[in-house]
């Protein structure tokens, strides 16, 4: 008797700004349509709406609902999710799953799809409530402290980095100032550089703040009757119940298989998570004169003389909390799900925002090389950050990579916003070069292009005989 296969792949992009949003259909005959949904969140909108408002969240809901629509919902009643995978806790990836928070409220983006009743929800192997705080694996403990041990102290620091990201923006913290090549001399920040400085250092710290609702949500749907919670970490075996489709987990690796993040685990700014986690620091000082009676000027009030030191200090204070919260936002990112789907000729790369620690592991293994070279449709890692796609190891490798026109070529889809995420050329998101070979070698798609009505999403459909991806609709 032969297996039974998915028919046609289909995939719904939806644009959440800087943020990630898919739902992937798996169609079988006979009507059997099995829906995932890979991750769901947004730090900013597309169109610029400022995160936790009312409209925020209704665009979220409305995101929700056509899902719910696409798996099946008529009439308000009725649809069935197949499984929920969120790739890491960053918000941008889980805000979504967040529900209401009053009883009697309006059903939020979370509770709607929590009432889809997913069969399976998947996640790293670190998110696992159950898990030792020690432990350096799936199910372990023992040892010296793990790497899941400093995730609730680097969250807390990070909500004490954007109280004081507000402080200093409110105060005119002064941006790292450029070099002028010609006069070899540093202007100084214009005030427009100075508030973006400090929304960027609010903007990783918002990112990496504990989503609590959205956390207890995906535990809750995992741990409902009929449903079954999977964390998952690089070789683990992933029973999706999707027949005729291979679920291979490329990461995040645990800490005894990856030389890179245990390497990571023992540097000095790891372990000054782990101090910075315990002591609940949150870097604001009190509001009382620091030393009394020795001639301390509270307030604004600031001596001519004194002001160069003032402003220098802010500038260092700021420059630090950046290369803070940025650390803390790269290990988050290594705890990342990357995840490949086969189906006949087709491979299906999600790799959440996996970096190259993570990414290290996967690309050590030959078997997994040779399937990474056959990937057919990639979704470009952290949003077309950088280091999220390994030049020598993965981008060179794509064996689909060609000229426009190819009937073969690979296809490359990204969810993200310019101007969220760095200040420079070697740090912003997208990276401009890395976008450029995109376009080059790929038919890429972003959704900061997308320029429908909303929900403004855009559908492909996947042929698993020849792994061929079209764009479907308008």
């Amino acid at each position: 008797m032969a297996t039974k296969t998915p028919r046609k792949i289909s995939l719904r992009v939806y644009p959440v700004g800087f943020g990630d949003c898919f739902l992937l259909g798996f169609h079988y005959a006979g009507g059997d349509d099995r829906f995932v949904l890979v991750d769901f969140g947004s730090t900013e909108l597309t169109k610029k709406r400022v995160p936790r408002s009312k409209t925020f969240v209704d665009y979220m809901t409305a995101i929700a609902d056509d899902v719910a629509v696409r798996c099946g919902r008529k009439n308000g009643k009725g649809g069935r999710l197949h499984a929920v995978i969120a790739t890491h806790r960053h918000a941008d990836h889980i805000n979504g799953f967040a529900t209401k928070t009053k009883a009697s409220g309006k059903d939020a983006s979370g509770d709607v799809i929590r009432s889809l009743k997913p069969a399976f929800v998947v996640q790293p192997w670190t998110e696992d409530p159950d898990l030792a705080r020690n432990a350096l694996g799936p199910k372990e403990a023992g040892g010296p402290p793990g790497f899941t041990s400093l995730l609730a102290g680097m969250q807390n620091a990070a909500a004490g980095i954007v109280v004081e990201a507000e402080r200093l923006g409110a105060r005119g913290v002064v941006a790292p100032p450029g070099v002028d090549a010609a006069a070899g001399a540093a202007p100084p920040a214009s005030k427009a550089e100075r508030v973006a400085f400090a929304n960027l250092i609010r903007f990783l710290g918002e990112d990496n703040i504990a989503n609590r609702s959205a956390v207890e949500n995906l535990i809750a749907m995992g741990r409902a009757p009929g449903a079954k919670a999977l964390y998952l970490n690089a070789d683990a075996p992933a029973s999706l119940g999707l027949p005729g489709v291979k679920t291979h987990v490329l990461g995040p690796p645990t800490l005894r298989q990856s030389d890179a993040i245990r390497k990571q685990r023992s540097t000095d700014q790891v372990e000054f998570w782990m101090l910075l986690g315990a002591t609940s620091t949150r870097f604001t000082a009190s509001s009382g004169v620091p030393f009394p009676g020795r001639g301390c000027v509270p307030g604004s009030r600031v001596p001519d003389h004194a002001r160069w030191l003032r402003d220098h200090a802010r500038a260092a204070r700021g420059e630090t909390l950046l290369s803070i919260v940025r650390t803390l936002d790269k290990q988050m990112n290594n705890t990342s799900l990357i995840l490949m789907f086969e189906v006949g000729k087709a491979r299906l790369l999600f790799p959440g925002d996996a970096q190259i620690e993570n990414w290290e592991y996967a690309l050590g293994q030959p078997a997994y090389r040779k399937l990474l070279a056959q990937t057919t449709l990639y979704k470009v890692g952290h949003h077309g950050s950088r280091n999220a796609t390994p030049k020598a190891g993965l981008w060179d490798h794509f064996a689909r990579r060609s000229a426009a026109g190819a009937p073969d070529r690979l296809w490359s889809i990204v969810s993200t916003m310019a101007g969220k995420h760095g200040t420079t050329e070697a740090t912003r998101v997208p990276r401009g070069t890395l976008v450029d070979a995109l376009k080059k070698d790929t038919n890429y798609r972003s959704t900061q292009e997308f320029k429908r009505k909303e929900v403004d999403f855009r559908d492909f459909e996947i042929d698993p005989a020849t792994g061929r991806v079209q764009e479907v609709g308008p």
